[in-house]
This record gives structure tokens, C-alpha cells and sequence, in this order.
């Protein structure tokens, strides 16, 4: 199986502003995380999607809880668009303290580093 890598810097600007919580408006973060997932390809999209779920996981913060409430109803990583993971981190660094170094983790790790191997594969049902 191929493996995909992350285009460095594709997260950049995104990585900048959720981390910087007061540098921009819940909108913008919102619409600067679309616009960066919008930017990677779909394998690269789908990693990121994984890898938060991965680790939101391990914080004990389940991304499935987020989302049904949100009113996304995305039962796979290839089901959730480039706007549905904007609205969920808009939410989390908005309403979930714990999500925030989790959320900044994750842009981190993407924002020039190859894509981690523990992470699920695409197709993979989102963990509930």
C-alpha cells in the first residue's frame, strides 16, 4: 500500500491561528480550517481527520460525541467535507477546554511532518 505524505507547510496558516485563540474570531478559525483542508489532497485530508480523531481519543474526548450534535452525520472520515471538521474544531476550541492542546497538537504534527503510521486507515468507521 502507498504511503502519503503531508505537503509541508499545507497547514501553515491554519497551525497559526488555532493556536493563537484570541488572534482570530471563531468564524475566521473556522473558515481558515476549511480553507487549509480544502487545500490537501483527499489522502492528506483523510489523515488529518484520522489523526485527530486518534487524538482526541486519547484524551478521552470522542469525536462521534461532537459530531451528531453539530448535525454531522458523517459515519466515515471520507464522509466528513473540509467545512464539517471547520465547524467541529471551531467547537471544540470554543467549547472544550480539554480539545484545545489536542486541536494544536494535531495542526502541529501536520504542518510539515509525514503522516504517522498508527493512524487508522481511510475507511475505517469513526470510533464511536
Amino acid at each position: 500500500m502507498e504511503r502519503a505524505t503531508v505537503r509541508r507547510g499545507a497547514l501553515r496558516g491554519k497551525q497559526t491561528a488555532i493556536q493563537k485563540k484570541g488572534s482570530v474570531d471563531a468564524d475566521d478559525l473556522n473558515l481558515l480550517v476549511r480553507e487549509g483542508l480544502t487545500a490537501m489532497t483527499t489522502a492528506e485530508r483523510e489523515s488529518f481527520i484520522l489523526a485527530l480523531e486518534r487524538e482526541l481519543r486519547s484524551a478521552h474526548l470522542y469525536m462521534r460525541l461532537y459530531l451528531f450534535p453539530l448535525g454531522i452525520s458523517a459515519n466515515t472520515p471520507q464522509d466528513l467535507t473540509p467545512g464539517d471538521i471547520g465547524h467541529l474544531i471551531r467547537f471544540l476550541k470554543l467549547s472544550v477546554p480539554r480539545a484545545t492542546p489536542v486541536v494544536d497538537r494535531v495542526a502541529e504534527l501536520f504542518a510539515g511532518s509525514p503522516e504517522d503510521e498508527r493512524v487508522a486507515k481511510p475507511g475505517d468507521p469513526l470510533a464511536a
